[in-house]
């Protein structure tokens, strides 16, 4: 991700356009009311969403010393996660010790939830729950209960578009295994094991939470998937949405020791904006998913909300120029090979974003927009099309 001043660019890696292809023509879809630039010639704001959504007033700083510092914390789930807050430093030293109890206290938060909801972490609730056998009762942590209680009502409100449990989908294309991907189409999974793995995936709402005193629990659901003589049960995966949830968590911590200005950045995809001390709101670009040049293809004014964004170009590979992507269709059990290539949210929360991204992704334009005009009503939303 790239920061000046009070721009902040969401940088995703991506495709370099060839040259001389920018007669291509991409439609961008949005219910953003004002204040936004569609920064791109070969990008066009397209009709179907109705604009309803704005942003409220910034807060800015008033007189004082105001500095700002940072810090990076690696490694978690995969990726790395930035925090930069803006003080008064006119007392230094309170100011200095303050930001270092904030950060430990933030790592510490960062930790633990990884800890929680790692696939490849032997001994996290989202491990345990995957080496259960079907129907069987799971101790999980308080962490993998607010997350997985978050996924099941987005399942339910995006009506199976957010699916965590498509975890065997992702395994057969390679996505947890790089080295395991196809090498030609002939190598992709059959028919049958894409409609068998589906299948299993689709008895993700029945998924049963409940707690126990001070202790927390999942009921795995029974149905099983049997392939060459193996039995399968239900493996999830939480990461999309997990950098949401460290994102409101770390939002939650950012205003219990009163930092006003700042932003936390978790690997590009989740982003808190609070205020910007002078501008009051920060500059977010959604970077173009068919260049690597870094360019925003979409600029927009943030404050005081949580920004995700999902797109094709961040893990993928192609057979047969066949776009093949990380993110699942879980209705057909496929990669998302449709027109939308990228999709923003704007919002409250950062864990609800995360998975309305993957879903409007997943539903592809039509229903996209549909969806977005019927259920969306405080969410900005802004995605891109090929449209062919």
């Amino acid at each position: 991700m790239k920061f000046t001043k009070a721009v902040i660019s969401a940088v995703l890696s991506g495709l370099m356009l060839l040259s001389g292809c920018s007669a291509k023509t991409y439609g961008v879809y949005t219910n953003i009311a004002e204040g936004f630039t569609v920064a791109l010639k070969n990008y066009k704001t397209a009709e179907g969403l109705a604009a309803t959504q704005t942003m409220g007033e910034p807060e800015r700083a008033g007189s004082g010393n105001y500095k700002s510092v940072g810090k990076t914390f690696y490694g978690v789930m995969t990726a790395d996660a930035t925090v930069v807050v803006t003080d008064d430093f006119t007392d230094a030293e309170t100011a200095e010790n303050k930001f270092v109890r904030f950060t430990e206290e933030a790592e510490k938060l960062l930790t633990q939830i990884n800890a929680s909801l790692s696939v490849g972490e032997e001994q996290s609730s989202v491990s345990r729950f995957n080496g259960a056998s079907a129907g069987e009762t799971v101790e999980i942590d308080a962490v993998a209960y607010e997350v997985l209680e978050t996924a099941m009502e987005m399942y339910e409100f995006t009506q199976g578009y957010y699916n965590p449990a498509i975890y065997y989908g992702a395994e057969m294309y390679g996505f947890y295994d790089w080295t395991k991907r196809p090498e030609t189409s002939e190598e992709l999974p059959s028919d049958a094991q894409v409609e068998a793995f589906r299948e299993l995936s689709s008895h993700f709402g029945e998924v049963k939470l409940f707690k126990d005193e001070d202790k927390y629990y999942a009921v795995k659901p029974g149905a099983v998937c049997v392939r060459n003589g193996a039995e399968y049960s239900m493996k999830i995966d939480l990461g999309g949405i997990g950098k949401g949830y460290s994102a409101d968590k770390i939002s939650a911590l950012m205003d219990e020791y009163g930092y006003k200005f700042g932003y936390f950045d978790f690997g590009s995809s989740s982003m808190i904006c609070k205020n910007h001390y002078k501008n009051g709101n920060y500059t977010v670009g959604f970077r173009d998913p068919r260049s690597a040049d870094g360019r925003a293809y979409f600029e927009v004014g943030v404050n005081n909300r949580a920004v995700s964004t999902s797109a094709d170009d961040v893990k993928y590979y192609t057979l047969d120029n066949v776009r093949y992507c990380h993110i699942f269709n879980p209705v057909s059990g496929r990669p998302v090979t449709g027109e939308i290539m990228s999709a923003s949210v704007i919002g409250a929360s950062a864990v609800r974003g995360d998975a309305l991204t993957t879903a409007i992704m997943a539903m592809g334009r039509q229903r996209a927009v549909q969806f977005v005009n019927e259920k969306i009503t405080d969410e900005m939303i802004v995605f891109c099309c090929d449209e062919g």
